[in-house]
This record gives C-alpha cells, sequence and structure tokens, in this order.
C-alpha cells in the first residue's frame, strides 16, 4: 500500500463492476480511518477534507456515465497533489511518513513561510538575493529528504509548528508540537538503537539538528544545550571516523545554532570553537592562510593597544579583515579559487564569533575575579590588574553587542531571546566596575608617587594599553545601541531636549539623529582602510579617570552620573549617552572628527552604527557651553 495519500480516493477503471466499485469504496473508507488517527480528528480542515472523500465516493454508486464528469474534475483538482508534487500517492514507497492533509499543510508553510522569513530575499543586490533564493531551494531539498527517516521527518515538522507557535501561540498547536518531538525522539533512539547505514545515519543527524533548532525555537534552553551535546558527541565520532568534515554546510548550520545557545543563555559553548572546529575544518581554513597573512599584520598594526587579550585581539583582526576582503573591487581579487577560500575563510570565522567573544567573556570573568561587589570588596590581585582585565573583558562585550544588534529588530522571531536592553544592563555594570577599577588605580598613583603611565604596567608584565579609548569605543556602541532599541521620548539626542544640559525647551519624541530605530547597517565594508591611522594622536590631555562614582548596579547608576542625568525620568535609559558625553570632553574631545580617530583603532563605525556621528555631534555639542567640572 502506498505511503503517501491525500485524499484517500480510490481510481478506478471506466469499465469497473460495481463489486469493484464496493471493494474500492471499503479500502478508501478502511485506509482513511488508519490515517484519521489522534492528530485528525479535531481539525476542521481535515474534517472537511473528508466529508469532501464522502461525496466522491458516494458518486460511484450513479452509473459510470453520470459520474464521469465529477471524475475528471477530481482528478485534476488542486487538492490531488501535495507541495511534494507527487500527486495522489508516492508510487516508490519512498517516504517514512503519510502526507496527509495537514502534513501538506506543515510541508507548504516550510516552503512558503518558515524558509522565506529564516532566508529574507527582498533586500541587497541581485547577486545577493540570488544567493538567498538559492539557500532556500537548497534547503527545501534538503528538508524533502528528510521525509525518508521517519525520526527526521517528524522533527522537520517540529520545527516549522514550533515556528507557527513562535509567530502566533495557540494551545493546539503546542500540543500539536509535543507530539511530533515525542514521535521523533523516539524513532531517534530506534534509530541509534539498530545503527543505521550511511545515508540514514545522515539523516539521524539531521534528526538531532531539528530537534535542536526546535528547542531554540520554542525557546527551551536547557533541552537545546542536550541536543547540543548529543550532536556533538555524534559528530566528533563521525568526523574521526571518516578524518574530516565533507558535509561543511550542516556542520556550519549546527554551529550557527550553537552560536545561538550561546547567546541565548550567556553560556560556554558546547562545541569547542578555539580547538575542535579548527581541526576538523583545517582543510578548508589553512588553503588562505599565506595570502592572508600580509593583511593581518597590516590589521594589527591599525588596531588600538588597548585590545591586547588573545584571542579577542585575533578576533578584531579576523572580523577587520573579512570586512576588508568583501569590500575589494572584483579586479583587486586572487585567483577565483584562492578567492573562494577566503570567503569560505571568512564565512567559517563569523559563524563562531559570538560563541568565541562568550567563551571568552565567561572565562576571563571567571579567572580574573571581575565580578565583585564594589561596596564591600577590592579588586584582585590588585586594581591596576584587575582594570586590565576588566577592560578586556569590556572590549569583547562590546564586540558582541555590535554585531548581534547593529542588524537586527527587537521584535524579530529570530532573535526573540536576544534583548539589546539585558545586554545594555550587562555592558553597564561592566563599564561601572571597569571606571571604579581606573579610580582605585589613579587613587592608588596619586598616593602612591608612582609615574601611573603605562611604564607601570609593562613593569607588572601586562600588555601597554589605554583604557580610556577602550571605554570611549564601548560607550559609543552602547549609545548607539540604546537609541536603536529605546523609545525616542525625551531622547538626550533631540536637538531641543534639556536632558542633555540645554536650557531650551523640550519637545518629546523628537529625535535629532537621522539614523531610525531599524536603519540596517548591512554594507560592513564601507570605510575599511588599511592605513595604520592616527587613532591615538588626537586625544586632549592625559587624565583618563572617568568620573562616574562607585555606582555597579544594574538597576541604578552612579552618583555623578545621576547629577548630569537629573532632568532625565529614567536615569538607565540614557546611561550611555550621558556617560559618552561626560567621558569625552574629560578626554579634550570636541569634535566628532577626534573621536572617530580613536574609533577607528577599534572597528568600522561608519557601516555598522550608521548615524552615530550626528548623535555624537550632538551630544558633544550641547555640553560645549559648560565648564569641564560643571556636572
Amino acid at each position: 500500500m502506498a505511503q503517501v495519500d491525500i485524499t484517500f480516493l480510490p481510481v478506478l477503471a471506466r469499465g469497473s463492476s460495481q463489486r469493484e466499485r464496493e471493494l474500492y469504496q471499503a479500502t478508501a473508507r478502511s485506509h482513511a480511518a488508519r490515517l484519521s488517527h489522534k492528530w485528525r480528528k479535531l481539525k476542521r480542515s481535515d474534517q472537511d477534507n473528508a466529508n469532501h472523500q464522502r461525496q466522491h465516493i458516494g458518486e460511484e454508486s450513479q452509473p459510470t456515465g453520470a459520474s464521469e464528469t465529477a471524475w475528471n474534475q477530481a482528478l485534476v483538482s488542486p487538492n490531488l497533489v501535495s507541495i511534494l508534487q507527487k500527486g495522489n500517492s508516492d508510487p516508490f514507497n519512498s517516504l517514512a511518513i503519510h502526507v496527509t492533509p495537514r502534513v501538506n499543510q506543515i510541508l507548504t508553510f516550510f516552503k512558503h513561510g518558515y524558509l522565506p522569513m529564516i532566508y529574507p530575499a527582498f533586500m541587497g543586490s541581485e547577486d545577493a538575493i540570488r544567493r538567498i533564493e538559492a539557500l532556500q531551494n537548497q534547503e527545501y531539498r534538503d528538508g524533502v529528504l528528510a521525509l525518508r527517516l521517519e525520526c527526521s521527518a517528524r522533527a522537520l515538522l517540529f520545527i516549522n509548528v514550533a515556528f507557527m507557535i513562535k509567530i502566533s501561540p495557540h494551545q493546539g498547536l503546542e500540543d500539536e508540537a509535543l507530539l511530533l518531538k515525542h514521535q521523533s525522539i523516539k524513532a531517534l533512539r530506534r534509530e541509534l538503537v539498530k545503527g543505521s547505514v550511511a545515508q540514514a545515519q545522515s539523516l539521524v543527524l539531521d534528526s538531532v539538528s531539528m530537534l535542536f533548532r526546535g528547542a531554540l525555537i520554542a525557546g527551551d534552553l536547557d533541552e537545546a544545550g542536550l541536543h547540543a551535546n548529543t550532536l556533538r558527541k555524534l559528530l566528533e565520532q563521525k568526523y574521526d571516523r571518516e578524518g574530516g568534515v565533507v558535509d561543511l554546510g550542516f556542520l556550519l548550520r549546527v554551529l550557527y545554532q550553537n552560536k545561538q545557545l550561546s547567546v541565548f543563555r550567556f553560556s560556554l559553548s558546547v562545541f569547542d570553537v578555539e580547538e575542535w572546529v579548527p581541526k576538523v575544518l583545517a582543510a578548508y581554513l589553512e588553503p588562505s592562510k599565506a595570502y592572508r597573512e600580509p593583511y593581518q599584520q597590516v590589521m594589527l598594526r591599525r588596531l588600538d593597544r588597548s585590545i591586547s587579550a588573545e584571542p579577542l585581539r585575533s578576533l578584531f583582526v579576523e572580523m577587520l579583515l573579512g570586512d576588508h576582503m568583501f569590500s575589494l573591487p572584483a579586479e583587486s581579487h586572487p585567483g577565483e579559487q584562492l578567492f573562494s577560500m577566503v570567503q569560505v575563510w571568512i564565512h567559517i570565522q563569523g559563524t563562531i564569533l559570538h560563541s568565541r567573544l562568550v567563551d571568552f567573556i565567561l572565562k576571563t570573568e571567571a579567572s580574573h575575579h571581575l565580578n565583585f561587589d564594589p561596596t564591600t570588596e577590592q579588586p584582585t590581585p590588585d586594581a591596576r590588574e584587575n582594570l586590565y582585565w576588566q577592560t578586556q573583558r569590556v572590549l569583547a562585550l562590546t564586540f558582541l553587542i555590535m554585531f548581534e544588534f547593529n542588524r537586527t529588530n527587537l521584535e524579530s522571531v529570530q532573535t526573540v531571546f536576544v534583548n539589546a536592553r539585558d545586554f545594555l544592563a550587562r555592558l553597564r555594570s561592566a563599564l561601572s566596575l571597569t571606571m571604579h577599577a581606573a579610580n582605585l588605580t589613579r587613587d592608588s598613583t596619586a598616593s602612591g608617587g608612582s609615574s601611573g603611565d603605562e611604564s607601570d604596567l609593562a613593569a607588572e608584565g601586562l600588555p601597554q594599553g589605554d583604557h580610556s579609548n577602550a571605554i570611549l569605543w564601548a560607550l559609543c556602541v552602547g549609545s548607539w545601541t540604546e537609541k536603536k532599541h529605546n523609545p525616542p521620548a525625551a531622547s538626550p539626542y533631540s536637538a531641543n531636549s534639556d536632558f542633555a544640559g540645554n536650557s531650551g525647551g523640550n519637545r518629546p519624541g523628537e529625535d535629532g539623529g537621522n539614523s531610525d530605530g531599524n536603519s540596517d547597517g548591512g554594507s560592513s565594508g564601507a570605510g575599511t582602510g588599511l592605513d595604520n591611522g592616527t587613532h591615538n594622536g588626537n586625544r586632549k590631555g592625559t587624565d583618563t579617570e572617568i568620573g562616574t562614582g562607585n555606582g555597579h548596579d544594574n538597576a541604578s547608576t552612579s552618583t555623578s552620573v545621576s547629577d548630569a542625568c537629573d532632568a532625565a525620568p529614567d536615569n538607565d535609559t540614557w546611561w550611555f549617552a550621558t556617560t559618552l558625553s561626560r567621558h569625552a570632553r574629560q578626554m579634550g574631545l570636541k569634535s566628532w572628527h577626534e573621536v572617530r580617530a580613536i574609533l577607528h583603532g577599534f572597528y568600522v563605525v561608519d557601516g555598522y552604527m550608521p548615524g552615530l556621528d550626528e548623535s555624537v555631534t550632538r551630544l558633544l555639542s550641547d555640553r560645549d557651553s559648560q565648564p569641564l567640572g560643571a556636572d
């Protein structure tokens, strides 16, 4: 008996006898009853379909001539063809599940709803749109292939129903998702116990990956972690057995889901992105190494000296190099094969970037006791070393925020668990501790008679660098992100707002900048130069302390920041804007040109933070009339 049957209609020859018609009717009713299991009974669409079937079956009791027209119309009806374009049945018995009307609905949503939302192909160049459409088509073909094994077929249905729930929550959909997940896991256990041939092994991995993805979509991060661990063990066995990675696209999708899990719950990566991933992907990473090396050295010379800890420094270099390569004109590309390997290298590094940043932040916090209570504890082992590691953590967190939120909306289905305000609160807390350590370092330097310059850091074996530059960059990224994700009312960026210190009237809702909340920083290659720049040459003065007091709680700001925000209804709402204004003035920076010269040592600001120039100019001009200590 065919396994795919979306209509349950018998196919009869025109001259069939009455006995043959009765047998076909009985067979159709029996087959429909078996397929009308629990998930079909309460579905209105399925009930309508059953009525439609009974109507056609009833017509069979009529003479052949009387029903011939009805039969011809039914056979060409769109209801007889599923989204798989297989017609009324699967003659080769190749699918593992029955494609019922409900399954057909889910597969239709997969092709015309899920994939276009995951891979939006409505903006960008024609070449970019073609690439995205190719991704959609490839993933759809992979989904159809997954229907050949029950565990992967049920998992495919599960992720689509989970996505439907995220778009439009409904109890019936939640029950259906739970049933599909249970069926997929049950079938998966059978496959893992009995072992599978090569193609089935690939589909088993697909099913675990889709269960992982479905758990991410459903918001069950603990379950997602369990599936990720299972997938990691299976992939380690597979690649050890095969001696490398053949299915690069599959591994990159898994690593992207691993990145989502790391960011969503802010936890260590399930996959070892520092050692295991480069090891198994060596065949894709090594061929372009010699070509990339000279460019990487240029990028290293460009970086601000405050970026010194590894692997953080390498991450900055890799992403800067990627932007530069994508901005090269076609005539500057190396040979086609070599440049394609460079693009693969860039894609791999971009996929694991977030996981590496989260790992660096968490390991640095654990190793150097960065999350201390400033009211009762002292930084260990001393304020100067603590300041260095606080600065490195701030740099990594700022880098993560810039890449996570610069091109996504807060309400996006894909980033529903990543709230920009949560990450801003984390960055605000880290900056407060960094400023506290800077104040303690300044006080100890003044009382001990030390010079307080970079020679002190070098004497203690710490890399040299100016933490004030790093704080400036973090405040710029934070202020741009809070402007993008906060409501414009009472904004310090408003031209007529008294929030930033002006005495003029305030018109709520007016936004002085031109960068709207949903601006897209897609042109990441803009403004990427290979020059070393003069990012350290425009600072006025040497006083780098931050006059923000000792506020370190996420729920409150420091005393001196409060002084700068007296007119604000919520001190936390625009904390980065007011602190940026103060910090820039204490560094002696009076124009956007001077600020940009320093930011150039960190990352490209024009392509990733459009409108930042106008916002910073507004903040600096609003403070020009006040003396330095007026706040």
